[in-house]
């Protein structure tokens, strides 16, 4: 004769559900609507999956990249400011002069991004350190 055995339970995992016994009642909305679910995340996720950064602020961006940072710029400076005396390099693509998001004012640099690559390397190496 056989001995009874009762059934192996696992204890429940923390947050993918466990067994209905262990979770928390559903909400029960206005209406009749079905309970709100998040959609489910894209791309990376959270913390601890995204990519190594490459370098902390004020890093060089990588070699390839034509984009320029540049620092301590003027408060009442405007993107044709900066436009001008980077286009003796090569043809720029855009200037961008970042915003507090809630006063509005600059926030003291900018991108200068070259439609090649080389031309911001020049410009890096001949314009660095430069006050003007």
């Amino acid at each position: 004769m056989r001995r009874y055995s009762p059934p192996h339970r696992s204890p429940p995992r923390r947050g993918y559900g466990g067994s209905p016994a262990h979770r928390s009642p559903p909400r029960r909305g206005y209406g009749g609507s079905p309970p709100h679910r998040s959609p489910p995340r894209r791309g990376y996720g959270g913390r601890g999956r995204s990519p190594p950064r490459r370098g902390g602020y004020g890093g060089r961006k990588e070699q390839g990249s034509g984009s320029l940072l540049v620092r301590n710029i003027p408060l009442s400076a405007r993107a044709e400011d900066l436009r001008v005396p980077f286009e003796r390099f090569g043809p720029v693509r855009d200037v961008y002069l970042p915003k507090d998001y809630y006063s509005g004012e600059p926030r003291g640099f900018a991108f200068v991004e070259f439609v090649d690559p080389y031309d911001a390397s020049e410009a890096q190496y001949h314009m660095n350190r430069q006050l003007k």
